[in-house]
């Protein structure tokens, strides 16, 4: 029981990383500048997309979730194609995928399909962030980059850390165990 508590702190660390993921879908991707937010914050009851329930006081922080819903409904209308709103829609549910299988993985102690699904969500969240850069819709007079945007670099290396941390503690362990007088 002593040698299970050997891989305690990188499951944790691991665990809890992948769980932020996911919680990052959530938390401000981008946010408006603060000129923006005034002018946001003046029509803050205004609908800004008809249909879709989000307010100027509702795109002050925009989260990944918030992304694409407003992709969805503005597909058609932004880009004349009613489909192209569900690619970045997908783009962002591939995210969820990855950090999802992140998590499943965590749970399961398995940092190898933890390190992969884990830079299969960087990738993904990349592949976006350069999407939105070229497209301007950030780092300009409006948006600039949200707590979520800059997480989803920082909690990766800690959770590879952890992944890391952790596969080296297993092999321990199952080494340790191979070599016991009692499996002779």
């Amino acid at each position: 029981m002593k040698e299970k508590n050997k891989l305690f702190i990188p499951y944790v660390i691991t665990l809890i990383g992948t769980i932020m993921m996911i919680l990052l879908l959530v938390l401000p991707f981008t946010t408006a500048t603060d000129e923006y937010a005034e002018r946001l914050d003046r029509f803050a009851d205004t609908e800004v997309y008809k249909g879709l329930s989000l307010t100027c006081a509702d795109v002050k922080n925009v989260s990944l979730v918030d992304y694409a819903r407003i992709y969805v409904a503005v597909g058609e209308n932004f880009w004349k194609n009613e489909y192209a709103g569900w690619i970045y829609a997908g783009l962002i549910a591939a995210i969820c995928l990855f950090s999802l299988i992140a998590v499943i993985k965590a749970i399961r102690k398995k940092p190898i399909g933890i390190i992969i699904s884990t830079i299969f969500t960087v990738i993904t969240v990349a592949i976006f962030n350069w999407d939105l850069s070229a497209r301007h819709v950030v780092q300009n007079e409006n948006y600039v980059w949200g707590v979520a945007h800059y997480c989803y670099y920082i909690i990766p290396i800690i959770i590879i850390v952890g992944s890391i941390w952790l596969f080296i503690k297993k092999r321990q362990l199952n080494k340790d165990i191979s070599n016991s007088p009692l499996q002779s």
